[in-house]
């Protein structure tokens, strides 16, 4: 260390953390080529700043007094001036005060508002750190482009003063570079609504009633401030109140019109509330959407299927653009290779399905009944559903119920090419049969079939192969349906018989059939 260049020192004592920044000024004693970096490189002293600073916790056996807090305001001060001129990356964690007249981490930090360029600060419950704060805003910040505001904790009552500050509005001139925010609901406002912001990141802690926004109202006129916003996230911070919705209040049709993300995560009844938003904005056709909910859920199969949500991800598409869609866990939507939408519930709101339905039925089946699925609401949601919609990739997790095919199909009417990963084909083969009665197919389009990880027993091998051959022999018979190209992979081992009697009995009715076990 004692032969390193001054210039390689200095790079390295200015990366030094510490959970006590005032405390790195000791490196000054370890030698004089040390001492020398500490008292004379703004760039060590940068680096002293940009670690988290905070009123020291005394331990128990002392007294904390105004003394102690001094004794860092006044090294975090001295930290600062020497700093000059660099540019500030801050980080204040103000969970502990100690009252000082007219003295503070933030009125300490405030003349040198214009070098700041990031700032990370934890906001007690406490009215006089927020006041600070949102004087801090109303000074020169012309250089700051990130800047955090967290919620230490989940107080029993919503702070004090927030929804006042909340309505301000800075000059327009405020803020000028601010990119990025990532805030706790309770504190955002009017005020950090900038034109400039590109990334906005929203969240409440657990969920929280009184800590989430205030209102839709100040949902939208954020939204609207935010005219160059690219990146959107809001965790459980949506408005506990359900407000009559006011289209007027949502008029500019280039509301998030730069949009390229957004993440949302909340009840149905809340997300269904923001999909109305998002499709009067509109949000542009190459956006990426996830939206998880969470619970709770009083009906949680009529929610998931709301027109507005599933609107999202069925009618973003441009012209000409193959639609594909896949549903295991989660729901997936893409547009040629690119995903466009993302779906998924919450495991809290999963332990809520307490008749274990799987998660594709949840999403494609409007209501379950005792006699199947009840499709008149899934009739009504066909019109969102975009006919360019023609690959469909699923995985059944158990069987589904009686009818659910029907549902299946009656909204993907479209498809070219149908996958499927189930444990037992019995549910698809009296799809078939009921189709004959019918007269009528809803798989009239499908061309590839593919069904994977069927279960087929030894024993009952060749029941299930003449129940097979009968359901596609017939449905071609009657001139309904029949795919040129059918995939059966099997579990387990192979079974020739099984084989045989598929390839053999489906060889007038399937061009292209491959039976295989996995």
């Amino acid at each position: 260390m004692n032969h390193l260049p001054a210039e390689l020192l200095v790079q390295i004592l200015s990366v030094v953390q510490s959970d006590k920044p005032w405390f790195l000024t000791h490196l000054r004693l370890v030698c004089r080529a040390w001492n020398d970096v500490v008292e004379g490189s703004p760039q060590f002293w940068a680096n002293v700043v940009s670690n988290v600073w905070r009123v020291p916790l005394l331990p128990a056996t002392r007294q904390e007094t105004s003394r102690d807090t001094l004794v860092v305001l006044n090294k975090y001060r001295d930290a600062l001036k020497r700093s000059e001129p660099y540019l500030l990356t801050v980080a204040l964690d103000l969970t502990r005060t100690v009252s000082l007249d007219k003295q503070s981490l933030i009125s300490t930090l405030a003349p040198h508002s214009p070098r700041l360029v990031s700032l990370s600060i934890v906001l007690s419950v406490s009215p006089n750190p927020i006041f600070e704060f949102y004087q801090l805003l109303e000074r020169d910040l012309n250089s700051i482009e990130d800047l955090t505001v967290i919620s230490p904790a989940i107080p029993a009552v919503r702070p004090r003063n927030t929804g006042s500050f909340a309505c301000r509005r800075l000059p327009p001139s405020a803020l000028p570079r601010l990119r990025t925010l990532r805030i706790a609901a309770v504190f955002l406002g009017l005020s950090l609504a900038r034109p400039s912001l590109k990334h906005l990141s929203v969240y409440a802690p657990s969920g929280i009633s009184h800590m989430r926004l205030d209102h839709w109202v100040l949902v939208i006129c954020v939204l609207q401030d935010c005219r160059s916003l690219e990146t959107l996230e809001i965790i459980e911070a949506l408005p506990l109140i359900p407000e009559p919705y006011d289209p007027d209040l949502w008029s500019n049709s280039g509301n998030l019109s730069t949009l390229r993300s957004c993440i949302i995560k909340d009840t149905p009844d809340r997300v269904a509330r923001f999909a109305t938003l998002l499709l009067d904005a509109p949000v542009p056709t190459d956006a990426d959407l996830n939206v998880t909910l969470t619970p709770p859920a009083s009906d949680i199969a009529g929610t998931i299927m709301h027109p507005r949500l599933f609107s999202l991800a069925f009618h973003r598409f441009l012209p000409g653009e193959v639609g594909r869609v896949e549903i295991d866990s989660t729901l997936r939507v893409y547009a040629g290779d690119r995903k466009r939408f993302e779906f998924a519930m919450a495991p809290a709101l999963q332990a809520e399905l307490v008749r274990g339905l799987p998660f594709a039925v949840l999403v494609t089946a409007s209501r379950i009944g005792p006699d199947g699925p009840r499709t008149k609401k899934a009739d009504l949601l066909h019109g969102v559903f975009s006919p360019n919609i023609q690959e469909l990739r699923i995985r059944l997790a158990g069987d589904p119920p009686v009818g659910w095919w029907v549902t299946l199909l009656r909204l993907f009417r479209h498809l070219r090419r149908l996958e499927v990963r189930l444990r037992d084909i019995t549910s698809l083969v009296e799809h078939l049969r009921s189709a004959l009665e019918s007269k009528k197919s809803t798989l009239g389009a499908v061309e590839e079939l593919v069904l994977l990880g069927v279960r087929v027993v030894e024993e009952d091998q060749d029941s299930l192969a003449r129940s097979f051959v009968s359901a596609f022999s017939s449905c071609k018979s009657a001139g309904l349906w029949a795919p040129r190209r059918c995939v059966l992979r099997y579990r387990g081992r192979r079974l020739p018989v099984f084989e045989r009697l598929l390839t053999m009995g489906l060889a007038d009715v399937i061009d292209d059939l491959v039976v295989y076990s996995s």
